[in-house]
């Protein structure tokens, strides 16, 4: 159930990461790096406390960790991570918005 990712080479932000060589995601600093980028790009684009983002980074470390833990591939951990979290969403876009809009 639910809608599927796209694909890594598909999707823009693995491209990215990609390009910036798997080297990034190869140790806990790296990943944590990364991390930090993306919340702070988020937290500053919608306007997040600086507490804020600073907890994010923190939660979204922990499970990444813990995915990585899992898989041992960094970027198939973060696939899966973003499958489960976003699977309410695409639930909800496919069973409710998709029918409004079609």
């Amino acid at each position: 159930g639910g809608v599927p990712l796209m694909p890594l080479a598909q999707n823009p932000h693995a491209v990215a990461a990609d390009a910036r060589g798997a080297a990034a995601f190869a140790t806990r600093e790296g990943r944590q790096q990364q991390v930090e980028q993306v919340c702070q790009a988020i937290g500053s684009t919608l306007g997040f406390q600086t507490d804020s983002i600073r907890n994010q980074v923190e939660h979204v470390q922990a499970l990444w960790e813990s995915f990585f833990a899992r898989h041992e591939n960094p970027s198939i951990a973060l696939q899966d991570l973003a499958e489960q979290l976003l699977r309410t969403q695409r639930d909800w876009f496919v069973k409710v918005w998709q029918p409004l809009t079609s």
